[in-house]
Order: C-alpha cells, then sequence, then structure tokens
C-alpha cells in the first residue's frame, strides 16, 4: 500500500459510517465517492486496478488481499464496504464479497456494476452482499447499505 492508514480519527470525528469502496478503475473512485459521502458516509477509497488512478491523494492504491485486510481490521472499524463488480478480465466483486465473509467481515457489503442483471444479483447475494446495484444510482447503494447497518445493529461511529 502506498498510503498509511490515518483516516480512522476523522471518521470518528463525523459519526458517519465508515465505508469502503473498492473499484479497479481510478477515474471512477473520486467520482463515486463524492455521491456517497452526500448519502452520509465517510468514505475510504481503494483503488485494485492497474491503470493509473488519477492524481488523488486520498485514493489509496492497494491489492485484493489489501482491501481485505483492511477491511476486516478491527483497528480500521470499517462499516460496510462497496466494490465494482469486475474489471474488464476478471469479476473480482463477487470473489471480493466471499474472501471478506470468509475472513470475518460481518458488515454490509454492496456491490456495483454499470450492468446489472438478476443472475449476478442472486450470486453475489449468495456470497453473502447485499445485492447488485447499478453505479450510476448510488442512492440505491447507500439505502440497502443504511438498511443492513440498521438491521445490523453494526453502525461503529
Amino acid at each position: 500500500m502506498t498510503k498509511k492508514w490515518t483516516d480512522r480519527a476523522d471518521a470518528q470525528k463525523t459519526k458517519k459510517p465508515k465505508l469502503l469502496l473498492v473499484d479497479d478503475m481510478g477515474i471512477m473512485l473520486p467520482q463515486l465517492a463524492e455521491r456517497l459521502e452526500a448519502q452520509g458516509f465517510y468514505v475510504v477509497k481503494m483503488h485494485i486496478g492497474n491503470d493509473a488512478p488519477i492524481d488523488d491523494s486520498t485514493i489509496v492504491q492497494g491489492s485484493f488481499d489489501e482491501a481485505v485486510e483492511y477491511a476486516v481490521a478491527p483497528t480500521n472499524r470499517i462499516d460496510a464496504v462497496v466494490t465494482d463488480l469486475n474489471n474488464r478480465d476478471y469479476p473480482y466483486g463477487r470473489y471480493l464479497v466471499a474472501d471478506l465473509v470468509k475472513h470475518g467481515f460481518n458488515g454490509p457489503i454492496a456491490v456495483h456494476s454499470g450492468e446489472v442483471d438478476s443472475t449476478m444479483d442472486k450470486i453475489v447475494k449468495e456470497k453473502g452482499a447485499v445485492g447488485l446495484f447499478d453505479k450510476r444510482e448510488p442512492e440505491a447503494i447507500a439505502n440497502a447499505i443504511n438498511t443492513a447497518l440498521a438491521e445490523r445493529g453494526q453502525a461503529k461511529g
């Protein structure tokens, strides 16, 4: 990882649910993060792709394994994870969901994509996600996460 994880105190100050946003396209992270922040989340952005992320010092460059490690580390206090479904060659999102659950992450996990279909929605739900959402509708993602947080009593503010 190229950035120290020092944002925990910032999230605690705001009392907002802390969300780890994982995407393989560096250019998408700021846009989606901004829209999720407008929905009341404190967003940690992690780029796991091969493309060069835009020049944004708040985006953390990491790997698939580092995303799982960060999300499950108790000191990071992640309340929810949002991940993209695919990159051009690999449907990593459903595997990230499965690995998060396998390693003990018990917060809501939402998957987003530019192409949503009922078959893949069913697959990601079977892996442990709250669902597959259209990346152009962050309000729906936020609503699903907030509902799951309320049901699980997990907001760690």
